[in-house]
C-alpha cells in the first residue's frame, strides 16, 4: 500500500523534485492494451525501475501543455481559457511561474510537455523566453514551442528569433486579451496535428 501526506507536502516534494532535475528510472513502457504483459513482467520481478502504462485516450494520445509566464494573472487567464475551450481535446495543462532559467528548465524537464507556451518578455527581459527556448531545445529537442508577446509591434526582430523554434508568429497578447477563444482554437489546431 501507499501512505500519502497532505496536499502541501506533496506540493513541496514535487517542487523539490523539479528543482533537483530528478527523473525516475524507466524500465519499460506498455500501452493500456498491453497491461496483462506489463503485469506478468512485474510479477517476474526482473525489472529495474518503473514500469509505465501509457494511456491512450480514444485515437489520440494525451497532449501535455505547459505554460511558462512570469505574470500569475496571465497564467490563470491562459490556463483557465484553454481548459474551458479544449474540452474536446485530450490534454493536460500545467503552468510554471517563471522566476529564473534553471528553475524553469528543471520543471519543464520534469513535466515532459509536448507543447510549451512561453512568454517572450519575462522578468523584465525582452528576450527571456527566447533564451529559455534556446536552452531547453538542447535538452528537449522534440519539444514544440509557441510564444506569447506584448511587444511584437515594437520589436520586429522578435519574428526572426521566434522563427528558429516555430514556423508560427508569436501570439500578440493584445490580440486575444478580449477573445481567448481565438487563442484556444489555435492551440486546439496544434493538438490535432500531433
Amino acid at each position: 500500500g501507499i501512505t500519502c501526506g497532505t496536499t502541501e507536502e506533496l506540493s513541496n516534494v514535487s517542487n523539490q523534485l523539479a528543482r533537483s532535475g530528478f527523473k525516475p528510472i524507466i524500465d519499460s513502457k506498455y500501452t493500456l492494451n498491453e497491461l496483462p504483459n506489463a503485469l506478468a513482467y512485474m510479477r517476474e520481478g526482473k525489472h529495474v525501475g518503473k514500469i509505465v502504462i501509457e494511456f491512450w485516450l480514444g485515437a489520440m494520445v494525451l497532449i501535455r501543455i505547459t505554460i511558462v509566464e512570469d505574470d500569475e494573472d496571465w497564467l490563470e487567464i491562459i490556463s483557465s481559457s484553454l481548459e474551458e475551450n479544449l474540452r474536446n481535446e485530450k490534454h493536460e495543462i500545467s503552468t510554471i511561474k517563471y522566476e529564473n532559467h534553471l528553475q524553469t528548465i528543471n520543471k519543464l524537464i520534469f513535466l515532459e510537455p509536448d507543447l510549451a507556451i512561453l512568454d517572450i518578455n519575462m522578468a523584465n527581459s525582452s528576450r527571456a523566453g527566447i533564451r529559455l527556448a534556446e536552452e531547453i531545445k538542447e535538452k528537449m529537442p522534440d519539444l514544440d514551442f509557441r510564444f506569447l508577446s506584448a511587444q511584437k509591434e515594437k520589436d520586429k526582430d522578435i519574428l526572426r528569433d521566434v522563427a528558429k523554434f516555430s514556423g508560427e508568429i508569436p501570439f500578440e497578447k493584445a490580440d486575444f486579451r478580449e477573445n481567448m477563444d481565438l487563442f484556444a482554437v489555435f492551440i486546439s489546431n496544434i493538438i490535432r496535428k500531433k
